[in-house]
Formats: structure tokens, sequence, C-alpha cells
């Protein structure tokens, strides 16, 4: 029940965050005898066809880049990967996978069985192998490696750039 509770807390956050409005204030000038009067209103822009973003709030990959929606459409939920996900979207959530998961960017958890690669990941990456180019967060696996930035848990810890590249149970640079 509790879990429930939380995954439904977690999906309203993210559809609030997601359902923000623009707007633009577009001055009016009216002429009344020798005056002028400028008022300003807010009117909302719609974006252009092309920069409209899709979200999903459950996504389901079932190989690299199959369904195709793994490429295009955003998640602010869960993504699931039986066996394997993708993409070059972003994920705001959770993202777990049987064998790989290998989405771009991840805001919140990767947590997949064997592979979890990222290229951006803010939160936890969790799997027996664990690969990012910038975690600004923890990485807690067997193998960890990090190009940039971690905080990593492992047996073994390679992080690059750092004074001592490749340390056993920890390694970190920030």
């Amino acid at each position: 029940m509790k879990k429930m509770l939380l995954m439904c807390a977690m999906l309203s956050f993210c559809f609030v965050l997601s359902a923000e409005e623009q707007g633009t204030v577009k001055p009016a000038v009216t002429s009344t005898g020798n005056k002028e009067v400028v008022q300003t209103t807010i009117a909302p822009v719609a974006p252009p066809a092309a920069a409209i973003e899709k979200w999903d709030s459950v996504q389901f990959g079932f190989w690299f880049g199959f369904p195709p929606s793994t490429q295009r459409n955003n998640v602010c939920g869960i993504k699931i990967g039986a066996p394997f996900c993708d993409g070059p979207v972003k994920v705001s959530g959770v993202e777990t996978a049987l064998f790989c998961g290998a989405t771009d960017n991840i805001v919140g958890v990767q947590a997949c069985v064997l592979v979890a690669v990222s290229k951006k990941l803010d939160g936890l990456q969790f799997s027996i192998v664990n690969i990012g180019k910038v975690v600004k967060g923890l990485q807690l696996g067997v193998f960890n490696y990090a190009q940039k930035e971690s905080f990593q848990i492992g047996i073994l810890n390679y992080m690059e750039g750092s004074a001592i590249p490749l340390l056993p149970i920890v390694n970190f640079k920030f």
C-alpha cells in the first residue's frame, strides 16, 4: 500500500512539473485624446510543432530502438526494459531493465540487472555494471565507470581524470 501511494505521489509530481505554461508580455498602445495609454497583457505562446515534447507515464522497451516511441517520447514515471531499453530522451523517475537500460538522460533511478548506461544521470545508478559519463549521484554495483564525475561504491570503480582513477570499494570525483 505504501509503495502504491509513493508511486502515485511521484507520478502526480511529475505531471505537475511537466504542465508548466509559457507566456509573453505584449504591450498594447491606445490613445485617448492627447494621451497615450500603454496596457500590457500576458498572452500564451504556442511552441512550434517541432518543439512540442511528448511525455509518457509508463513506457516499455523490448529491444534497442523498439518500439520507436522509446527514441522520441520522454518519460515521467517508469520506463521498463523487457529485456532492453534505450533512447536519446529523458526519464524523470525510474528506468529498470532485465538486461540493459541505456537511456541517455536520467533524473531519478536507473536500476537494471546486468548493465546500466547513461550519458547524464542525476540520482542513483544500480546494476552489476554501471557506465556513465556524468553522474551527479551514486553508482552502486560490482563495476562502476564514469568519465567526469560520480560517487561510486563497488568491487571495482574507475573514474577518468581522477587522481587515482581505479580504486576498490569507493571512488569519487566532484
